[in-house]
């Protein structure tokens, strides 16, 4: 999937999330990186995207300072419950030139090529995510 598949991507997410469907469950991460198991502070402003693997639906949340996202679907916190596959990726405004340099290798922007999931069950769901530097 090309850059413009990428796009679509994220934008699947924001449309599917404002849609919704059933309660939201709070879901918290942290990203971290796998060779030192530090958060991955390098990443704030990355986006952490959710698309379930049953619903047409999905959610989305930035990547903080110290590493930490908190995932919302449209204007709720949270997602549904269930299988989600996960999608990380800087986020570029359209019409930004050059695009920022990835921190991550390219895999991670993409929900089939990831290697992530999460299943959100009910209460809140507290996640690690553990990436790769580039």
């Amino acid at each position: 999937m090309g850059r413009r598949g990428g796009t679509m991507a994220l934008v699947f997410v924001l449309v599917a999330g404002l849609a919704g469907c059933g309660k939201h469950h709070p879901v918290e991460g942290t990203l971290v990186w796998k060779d030192t198991g530090e958060p991955a502070k390098e990443l704030v402003g990355y986006l952490v995207s959710l698309k379930s693997v049953d619903e047409p639906v999905g959610g989305i949340g930035d990547v903080q300072a110290d590493g930490t996202f908190s995932i919302k679907t449209g204007a709720d916190n949270g997602a549904i419950l269930g299988k989600h596959k996960v999608a990380i990726a800087p986020f570029v405004p359209p019409g930004i030139q050059p695009k920022p340099k990835l921190l991550i290798p390219s895999r991670y922007g993409h929900y089939d090529d990831s290697g992530l999931e999460i299943e959100v069950k009910a209460g809140t769901n507290k996640v690690t995510l553990t990436v790769e530097k580039r």
